[in-house]
């Protein structure tokens, strides 16, 4: 096998790995979250109540980053809950933006009244916010730059072959 054969064949498969990373990361990482803030958009409300709403803070890497902690009571059939799940996608997510994560906290002061969508098959399960947020859905997308670089690199290493072929 000559060089260019090789070439060849290592430039398709690392555009084929590209691709297939793309796509699992996809279907394993962005839809189901995708699917849950979907699904949690039809599931029943009930009253809670803020009961903790705090800044979290940590060091990673030399920087600061940021995280929501809100926990809040509800009641389904009777029985008392406690969870601290703003939306579907924010559980042990972070930022650097401090200034995000307080005007976050600040749409959820101690003794707040809220809304609770839970999940009737398990209301353990619930969120105060069933939308993923522009930039979230946005970060959900990245996968798909992957599966599209590397359908670029495999056509165009395709399209160099065969012109190559031509002459």
């Amino acid at each position: 096998m000559n060089d260019e054969n090789k070439k060849f064949i290592v430039a398709i498969i690392f555009s084929m790995g590209f691709m297939i990373s793309g796509y699992f990361a996809y279907l394993f990482i962005s839809k189901p979250i995708e699917d849950k803030a979907k699904l949690s958009q039809e599931w029943p409300v009930v009253q809670g109540k803020i009961v903790a709403s705090n800044m979290l803070s940590s060091m990673n890497q030399g920087n600061y980053m940021y995280s929501t902690d809100v926990h809040y009571d509800y009641t389904v059939d009777g029985t008392e809950y406690r969870n601290s799940g703003i939306s579907v996608a924010s559980r042990g997510s972070s930022t650097s933006s401090k200034k995000s994560i307080m005007k976050k906290l600040s749409k959820y002061p101690v003794n707040k009244e809220v809304e609770v969508h839970y999940n009737p098959d398990n209301p353990q399960e619930s969120v105060l916010e069933t939308k993923l947020g522009f930039g979230t859905s946005l970060l959900f997308k990245i996968p798909w730059i992957f599966v599209v670089a590397g359908a670029f690199i495999m056509l165009s290493t395709i399209r160099q072959r065969v012109s190559k072929g031509k002459k």
